[in-house]
């Protein structure tokens, strides 16, 4: 028997399409399309610009994000490294028995450091203390010893502050590393007395920037290319407050 006339299904239902005229439809052949060479140029040149626009604005703000954290951190761990020296040395809560800072006789609220404020604060933070840290700080205005702490992160941590004192700690969050910039990279902090007068038990330690007024307008003096003033970190404390650089 012939099986050319009609495809018959197994209910025995016949269709109207012959065999032949079957294989013959279903060997169209299909054009498939494509974006051609300009179309693709177009498309890439977009992506170009749109990624020129965003992508250094993403870098800052994870930059910024970065410093930031690192500032927390910062302040965190000598927060609880300074608390701890006194009782470590058997001084109860007094800083001046311990030897990490000078009596005050100035009848003011600040407190300039030992020479052996970097040593009782390396032995907390169980750091390296390094006698010339010319390489890794540099040499920038106001600081009154080579002196410096390097942590197991990376921190680096020294006293600094203008030529009549010596009562400022600061803290570059990753070393040698860019941009070792006041107010980015770099922050200040000092220890001032929240009590009486001459109560050194009382002593915390204060984000520059939270006192006299201040200003952080503008990252100031971040926007002097020209200046790196550790001391002259007065965003520490505005950043620390709203978790954020907003310049």
């Amino acid at each position: 028997m012939k099986f050319n006339s009609y495809i018959v299904s197994e209910t025995k239902t016949a269709f109207s399409v012959p065999l032949q005229t079957h294989l013959l439809t279903s060997n169209k052949t299909f054009k498939q399309k494509a974006f051609t060479l300009a179309e693709t140029l177009i498309t890439l040149s977009i992506i170009g610009v749109v990624a020129a626009m965003t992508v250094p604005t993403l870098m800052s703000n994870m930059n910024k994000q970065t410093y930031v954290t690192g500032l927390k951190k910062a302040h965190s761990v000598l927060t609880n490294a300074i608390q701890m020296i006194p009782e470590s040395e058997g001084c109860g809560g007094d800083y001046v028995c311990s030897g990490f800072i000078e009596p005050n006789n100035k009848q003011e609220a600040l407190y300039s450091f030992t020479k052996d404020s970097l040593d009782l604060l390396s032995k907390q933070l169980k750091g390296k203390l390094i006698e010339d840290c010319s390489d890794i700080i540099g040499n920038r205005p106001y600081i009154t010893s080579k002196r410096c702490i390097q942590t197991e992160d990376g921190m680096v941590i020294y006293r600094t502050g203008p030529s009549y004192n010596d009562r400022i700690i600061a803290v570059d969050i990753n070393g040698k590393k860019g941009p070792n910039n006041a107010n980015r990279d770099i922050w200040a902090f000092f220890l001032k007395n929240v009590g009486e007068i001459n109560e050194n038990s009382n002593l915390t330690l204060i984000p520059q920037g939270q006192t006299y007024n201040y200003s952080c307008e503008n990252g100031a003096p971040y926007v002097n290319k020209n200046s790196s003033y550790d001391w002259d970190a007065y965003c520490t404390y505005e950043v620390l407050k709203t978790g954020k650089m907003d310049y």
